[in-house]
């Protein structure tokens, strides 16, 4: 009876390691990420390796074709602006997280190439401190870039706070370009703020808003040829996000709709569009 009794509680420990090891992955494969637009407090823990691909979709409205008699009622017509980012991440430390990408455009003018590099970029995002230490979790992250017509510099602040299921999120990010055509530099500011709600420990959604604009203003005549480029203006974006996990693969998507011309129709030509459609895919290696 005794031998009987420990071959049963040999079995259900070997049970129970063997669940505990498929559901650890689901559990620590990645940083938790239900805001695109947003950076995350968490780094990947030390020695990690994750892959993420990043896709933004942004539809432009084009200039209507020319057509012998002018007629009403002329549907618009309507290309899609995107950018795909591929960056591999390592988890130097507990506290320190590096990675690198690679970025290609496709643009929604019909005169320009359909593909084109958009450059290389490298970055590292640090934890101040661990989480909970401090009344609200806060990290920095600097970042570089090699563009396909210059170079650029971000600087981020981080500052995440969580209660049980809640999550808010909020970044200030800095950005300095120099490049061509214009031969100047840009200084940019790109702030974005955020809820999401663990629904499941595999599921969460959301919400997030996000700007964009610059400290300075472009030079009369000057060519904006960076499609993320705001000009003179400033461009407000909201909208609903979502994030899933499985095992080392997670997923995380948001629509955007700009506030700023919510009432209105999106100009001919605008590469900032009505709608920013961001999509997350991470893997962890």
């Amino acid at each position: 009876m005794i031998r009987a009794r420990r071959s049963v509680s040999a079995v259900r420990a070997a049970l129970g390691a063997a669940l505990g090891a498929s559901l650890w992955p689901a559990a620590a494969a990645a940083e938790p990420r239900p805001l695109p637009m947003s950076q995350p407090f968490e780094t990947l823990v030390e020695d990690k390796l994750e892959l993420e691909q990043r896709v933004d979709a942004v539809p432009v409205r084009l200039a209507p074709q020319a057509t012998p008699q002018p007629t009403d009622g002329v549907p618009d017509r309507f290309s899609l602006r995107a950018e795909l980012s591929t960056e591999l991440r390592l988890g130097w430390s507990d506290r320190l997280e590096l990675a690198a990408s690679i970025g290609i455009r496709q643009d929604a003018s019909p005169g320009t190439p359909s593909l084109r590099l958009a450059g290389f970029g490298q970055r590292a995002r640090l934890r101040l401190a661990d989480a909970g230490d401090w009344p609200v979790d806060v990290a920095v992250q600097l970042a570089v870039g090699q563009l396909h017509d210059g170079v650029s510099a971000a600087e981020r602040v981080i500052v995440s706070w969580r209660s049980g299921p809640l999550l808010a999120v909020a970044n200030l990010e800095v950005e300095q370009r120099y490049g061509a055509p214009s031969g100047e530099w840009r200084h940019a500011y790109l702030p974005t703020a955020g809820v999401g709600y663990e629904l499941t420990p595999r599921v969460s959604i959301g919400a997030e808003y996000w700007a964009r604009g610059r400290f300075d203003r472009p030079r009369p005549g000057a060519v904006l040829d960076d499609p993320d480029d705001p000009g003179g203006s400033v461009f407000h974006y909201a909208g609903p996000a979502a994030f899933v996990t499985r095992g080392r693969l997670w997923v995380a998507a948001a629509a955007h709709v700009r506030l700023d011309r919510i009432a209105l129709a999106a100009p001919v030509g605008d590469r900032f569009g009505k709608l920013w459609v961001r999509a997350l895919i991470g893997l962890t290696l």
